[in-house]
């Protein structure tokens, strides 16, 4: 089981790619896809899902927030995980160490 939680997608990070397209193509030829189905947008939100998963406690990926944030120039905000039972919502971002952020993401923005 280790091996398939660890070893089931050609991990590759975010950093290494240039751009948004490039990185969305490895995205989809690849399917990332957690424990119960579902498709992710990242290796680590596969991980992410499924440590929840393993933990049996429930989530919802991308559920709408709570509170309508759309308007003409924003969509509905939907954060990646919502945990239910608690009213806790947990967004993931693709930042280092270092507080950097991928090379294909407008940092100042």
């Amino acid at each position: 089981m280790t091996y398939f939680l660890h070893f089931s997608h050609p991990y590759r990070s975010a950093f290494k790619f240039k751009s948004l397209g490039e990185y969305n193509r490895y995205i989809l030829e690849n399917d990332i896809r957690t424990l119960q189905g579902e498709l992710v947008k990242s290796y680590e939100e596969c991980e992410i899902a499924n440590f929840l998963y393993r933990q049996r406690i429930a989530y919802r990926y991308e559920a709408n927030h709570k509170i309508n944030t759309s308007g003409p120039d924003y969509r509905v905000y939907q954060p990646d995980f919502y945990l239910p039972n608690y009213g806790i919502y947990i967004e993931h971002f693709a930042v280092d160490e270092h507080q950097q952020t991928p090379p294909f993401i407008d940092r100042q923005r």
